[in-house]
């Protein structure tokens, strides 16, 4: 679906360009971070800055933007400034969803090893059935 030329977009439009207004916003490592922790509860800038490792100031701009972008809220907390999730279900959907693509987290990829050893296993077998032990299996067979 492309744009309407006349400058008139659509709801649909309208949405979607905020949704790729929303990834850009993710679209940054440290940003990431900050929301999986902020999913463990609320966090303060300084409690952030020594779990993420990175200087304070950066800290403080990825959550500003994040902020603005309706991602965390903000407590005053005496002088300190405690972050929460705005919009709890939605980040863990996405990093659930971002975890589930890759490999090293992913559920399922022991039970995709698991499955590929037995596929290697039921080869040699037929191989050693077939007599054909060290030499290669046509393919389909």
């Amino acid at each position: 679906m492309a744009p309407q030329t006349e400058g008139v977009w659509t709801m649909e439009e309208k949405q979607m360009a905020a949704q790729a207004r929303l990834l850009g916003v993710l679209a940054h490592p440290t940003r990431l971070m900050i929301l999986r922790e902020l999913l463990k509860g609320v966090r303060c800038v300084n409690d952030i800055t020594e779990l993420l490792a990175v200087r304070q100031p950066n800290v403080s701009q990825h959550l500003m933007l994040l902020r603005e972008h309706g991602l965390v809220g903000v407590h005053r907390d005496g002088t300190r400034r405690c972050y929460y999730l705005t919009k709890p279900t939605l980040v863990a959907g996405l990093v659930n969803l971002l975890a589930s693509d890759h490999p090293a987290t992913a559920p399922g990829r022991e039970a995709a090893l698991r499955a590929a050893k037995r596929s290697r296993s039921s080869l040699k077998r037929r191989r050693r059935a077939a007599g054909l032990a060290g030499h290669a299996v046509p393919k389909g067979g």
